[in-house]
């Protein structure tokens, strides 16, 4: 079996500890890296920090979007033709037990696994963000069964792989994901500003009944 994994690099201080935990639980690694907004002094190293896994680099000029950069790493695989995929934002680091998880979820019949995140969300400093909630709030599809013809569009949001997209085909895994975005107060700060960007802030009213990330 081979399984391999992915991650869209951009800025995110803390991507060398993602990348050092993906490479501890698959074979090869694919990245996706963002020419417009990316920091290169993060590509340093990597053949140390994954053990060698780092296969191939996508440097894209594609303007951020979602659907997007999935779709572009999904792309990148059309020739690699893995058996299992597990795909990471780079500052999402998965718990320990998904090295044996992954394995009962490739021996079921489902075909796409959704993780939910660490409640509450990991800060250096101890504080208790979003009232102790996980941001994003719901499961996401960060690892499936890869086979020639999967895409992510038209997209239907939380990572899920279109064809993979019903619930009957979903392995609800026990293992979560530390998501560490706003690690840092003055991540926060950032984070906050990029949401209201693309999502306004009705975004933490739905889901938080908060104004912001506190």
């Amino acid at each position: 079996m081979k399984i391999v994994g992915q991650i869209a690099v951009s800025k995110f201080p803390m991507f060398e500890n993602t990348l050092r935990k993906l490479s501890e639980n698959v074979d090869e690694i694919y990245l996706r890296f963002d020419n417009n907004n990316g920091d290169k002094s993060l590509l340093k190293n990597l053949d140390s920090i994954s053990n060698n896994k780092v296969k191939d680099i996508l440097y894209s000029n594609q303007v951020w979007d979602t659907s997007s950069w999935r779709e572009e790493m999904l792309r990148m695989l059309d020739s690699v033709k893995p058996n299992l995929v597990l795909s990471v934002d780079q500052d999402e680091i998965f718990e320990d037990s998904i090295k044996t998880e992954m394995l009962d979820f490739y021996n079921s019949d489902k075909l796409g696994m959704m993780f939910s995140y660490i409640e509450p969300m990991p800060t250096d400093d101890g504080s208790i963000i979003l009232g102790g909630k996980a941001y994003p709030l719901h499961p996401h599809m960060k690892a499936y069964k890869w086979k020639p013809g999967l895409t992510y569009l038209p997209y239907c949001g939380n990572a899920k792989i279109r064809s993979y997209s019903s619930p009957r085909d979903w392995y609800m895994a026990k293992t979560k994901i530390y998501h560490y975005s706003l690690y840092k107060k003055e991540w926060r700060v950032e984070k906050e500003s990029f949401i209201k960007k693309f999502w306004g802030i009705s975004y933490f009213q739905k889901l938080y009944k908060k104004t912001g990330i506190h």
